[in-house]
């Protein structure tokens, strides 16, 4: 009887949220990335300029966002998104778990598009890095 009541607890949807499955590495800031296909390259920095293809899903599985060759500065995205592609090494292609206070929080994002306290889910595949072009001097 008490190992069924120990089971029932573990299996609880309270516990289940703090179960990291295999694979998944959890950052300190409550990010969670697999590896899909290992990169062999270098890994971005905040101020380089990165080429991904990817797709964002909600958790019930909805796209919400997709692209392919999409160009960004890794500091201009949300800050889940920023630290998911520092973590990335040049061609390869990983699944990303980024929390709302990550994203876009209670806010939400694209006129409904993305919910308040939405989780996004993304996977990504780094296709490039450069760096950016500096402005003139004057």
């Amino acid at each position: 009887m008490i190992l069924l009541a120990f089971l029932l607890a573990a299996t609880s949807p309270s516990a289940a949220r703090h179960i990291v499955p295999r694979g998944v590495e959890v950052t300190a800031s409550g990010l969670r990335i697999r590896t899909l296909k290992p990169g062999t390259g270098p890994t971005p920095g905040p101020d380089d300029a990165v080429r991904i293809d990817y797709v964002g899903r909600l958790a019930s599985g909805k796209v919400f966002d997709q692209a392919k060759g999409a160009g960004m500065m890794v500091s201009g995205t949300v800050p889940g998104f920023a630290e998911a592609l520092q973590h990335m090494k040049l061609g390869g292609t990983y699944r990303v778990w980024i929390p709302p206070r990550l994203a876009y929080g209670a806010e939400g994002a694209g006129g409904g598009v993305i919910p308040p306290n939405a989780t996004l889910d993304f996977t990504i595949t780094l296709q490039d890095i450069g760096h950016p072009v500096a402005p003139p001097a004057q």
